[in-house]
């Protein structure tokens, strides 16, 4: 190695030991901070554990090889990068705009739906949709990490949407991608064999030839599994939240319309889908939640793709819908009881919490019905009211929890 390559060594070794200091330095700053629950401090604990190791690795031998220390130095950066965006979300968890009240039930529900030991973060998020960070990040697997809009974070009825984002980890902890791989590239085959129109217009556009096919078809195959997951993560937050995840995604979403992808379902095929779906699981629908839901237009160039990827989808739903509910009823996870909400809703109606039994979603659910019998209580005059509401929806979830850890087998 010669001198300048060396000093080059050096000047990149030292860049990247403060970068790993500096971000070691912010760790131990947000761990004073005040958690709610040790789930934050945890995640914290264990990023920190695994930075130490990793700037322990950038303590390299004197003329160490110039593609080792460049690799080594990719790769803290790749690192710090990434788990920046986590300490911020861990830091916002702390926000006392957050239902604290609502994280004891929701991990509860993952651990019992992934039938595996979780560790959970809410945060209220700069986004307008809700997300997730699925169980797939590197120093944190078991953790679910659900983001919701900082507007309504404090708002307990639209935690149902939280359902969606749970599906995503249940999509890979169930083995969905691998299990539903060679069915997804059969019905794609079949669909595109059964369209030779459709088929030749895709080849024509992309100046195929019939040994190309497979491209189309793995495309096809990819745009079908995304979607499915997305629907598969829709179903799992019906059945766990009922109504309530039926009113909060047309509070989200209603009345559709928003751009479309091949690699998401439009919100009007969504809901066709939940409202079919809920009829199965005997789930009440409000009639007027099914109301003029459009659907934006499709970019000619993807028209072809489009029919074959929403017929392949078509196809695979009732497979999916099935294994799901199944699985779901083997954890001895049920929909949301009508007669329970009922319940609910009349202490509702009497200005105060439940004081029973009730799952997250029949509490929820019994809110948002008593926001439908009071004309949704939007009014400046009618805010107070709302309010209250979401404290009586709070307490009786924090009821729901003491009667869950007092159980004799809790």
């Amino acid at each position: 190695m010669d001198d300048h390559s060396e000093a080059a060594s050096q000047l990149r070794l030292s860049s990247a030991k403060r970068r790993i200091d500096a971000f070691l330095e912010q760790i131990g700053e947000l761990a004073e901070s005040s958690f709610p629950h040790d789930d934050g401090l945890f995640a914290l604990r264990t990023i920190r554990d695994n930075f130490v190791d990793l700037r322990g690795r950038l303590e390299l031998p004197p003329g160490a090889r110039a593609d080792l220390v460049d690799q080594t130095c990719l790769h803290i950066g790749d690192q710090v990068s990434d788990y920046t965006e986590i300490l911020g979300f861990i830091l916002r968890s702390t926000n006392v705009r957050n239902p604290f009240e609502l994280h004891y039930v929701i991990k509860r529900l993952i651990t019992k739906a992934l039938d595996q030991d979780v560790s959970l973060l809410l945060s209220s998020e700069w986004a307008f949709v809700p997300f997730t960070y699925p169980m797939s990040m590197e120093l944190l697997p078991d953790f679910v990490l659900i983001g919701n809009a900082a507007p309504e974070s404090n708002d307990p009825l639209v935690i149902p949407l939280a359902g969606h984002e749970i599906g995503h980890s249940a999509w890979r902890v169930f083995g969905c991608p691998v299990s539903y791989s060679s069915l997804v590239s059969d019905m794609v085959v079949e669909t595109l064999d059964a369209r030779p129109g459709v088929c030749a217009e895709l080849m024509r556009q992309h100046t195929m030839d019939a040994l190309a096919l497979g491209v189309i078809r793995d495309r096809c195959s990819g745009h079908v599994m995304r979607q499915l997951e997305e629907m598969f993560c829709d179903l799992f937050g019906l059945y766990t939240f009922g109504q309530s995840y039926l009113f909060a995604y047309d509070y989200l979403l209603g009345p559709g319309g928003s751009s479309t992808t091949l690699n998401y379902p439009t919100d009007k095929r969504r809901f066709e889908l939940l409202n079919a779906a809920a009829a199965e699981l005997g789930i009440s629908v409000d009639p007027v939640l099914a109301q003029r839901w459009t659907t934006a237009g499709m970019r000619r160039s993807e028209r072809s793709v489009s029919t074959i990827v929403d017929i392949a989808v078509d196809g695979l739903i009732p497979r999916i819908k099935e294994d799901l509910f199944h699985t779901l009823k083997s954890k001895d996870l049920f929909p949301p009881s009508a007669e329970v909400t009922n319940s609910v809703l009349k202490s509702f109606g009497h200005n105060e919490p439940y004081c029973d039994d009730a799952t997250l979603g029949e509490i929820i659910s019994a809110g948002w019905l008593y926001l439908r019998q009071n004309d949704g209580l939007a009014e400046a005059e009618q805010r107070r009211r709302y309010k209250v509401l979401g404290d009586l929806v709070l307490k009786s979830v924090e009821v729901a929890e003491y009667l869950d850890r007092t159980r004799p087998d809790a």
